[in-house]
């Protein structure tokens, strides 16, 4: 028989407020902050929010083999704590606009590394490609190209979106 009581993701229980559990990551503190103080930030854990001290620069090897090596264990370290906080995980998805350093660079590091501490869960990956007509710089279109490797290898699924489609739905 079909239980229809509403589940609760996760719920602070201090504050008695729903949050997800997820991770937002940025290397610049400033889009992170800027995150948390919108509309839809009361919904995340300030806990689970990871910022660099500065951005990358748009450079997919910078953020994916210098800075996400200082950078990683922290992340691995927050995605620890929201698998111990759940009965049951059964995989984990990610959302990332993949023209800039941080999405392409230390996407692909965040992908690798959860493959590999968490091999039997489905990872299900929506890759948000730079806009042709709005990209300015070549760099973008690069870092789609070198993150889309990794999320082949790594992931089970993904859908793939561009900015030009998300401003016009």
């Amino acid at each position: 028989k079909f239980d229809k009581t509403p589940i609760c993701l996760f719920q602070s229980e201090f504050e008695r407020r729903i949050l997800t559990p997820s991770i937002i990551v940025d290397y610049d503190p400033d889009k992170t902050a800027e995150f948390m103080e919108s509309k839809v930030g009361g919904f995340f854990n300030e806990e689970s929010v990871i910022s660099g001290l500065s951005g990358d620069k748009g450079n997919f090897g910078k953020a994916h083999y210098s800075d996400g090596e200082m950078i990683i264990e922290f992340i691995m370290d927050a995605v620890r704590k929201e698998v111990e906080k759940s009965d049951s995980v059964e995989g984990f998805q990610y959302v990332m606009g993949i023209g800039g350093g941080t999405g392409s660079g230390l996407g692909s590091k965040i992908l690798s590394q959860i493959r590999e501490y968490y091999p039997d869960k489905v990872s299900d990956c929506y890759p948000i490609f730079p806009s042709v007509d709005q990209e300015t710089e070549e760099i973008g279109i690069i870092n789609s190209i070198l993150f889309m490797n990794y999320c082949v290898e790594n992931c089970d699924i993904y859908r793939i979106a561009n900015n030009q489609g998300l401003y016009q739905s």
